[in-house]
């Protein structure tokens, strides 16, 4: 509710940057799944900080701002 409000300005920068950015994060994404070592490492964190990402692991967390845009 309020708090919402007191902080809109922000929180619309804020989304507008990163939906701005979303699709050069998907490409870079996808950069990381070419080389088999640095996505093992990030599959590593992901895994420990956010099990519930499963294999989809980086994609699946990139996406979760958006979805929040519409509820």
């Amino acid at each position: 509710g309020n708090l919402f409000l007191e902080f809109q300005e922000e929180l619309e920068r804020v989304y507008r940057v990163y939906c701005a950015s979303y699709d050069q994060a998907l490409l870079l994404v996808e950069t990381y799944r070419k080389e088999p070592e640095l996505q093992r490492e990030i599959q590593s964190v992901i895994e420990a900080v956010v099990p519930q990402a499963g294999p989809s692991g980086l994609s699946f967390l990139l996406v979760i701002p958006l979805q929040r845009i519409t509820k």
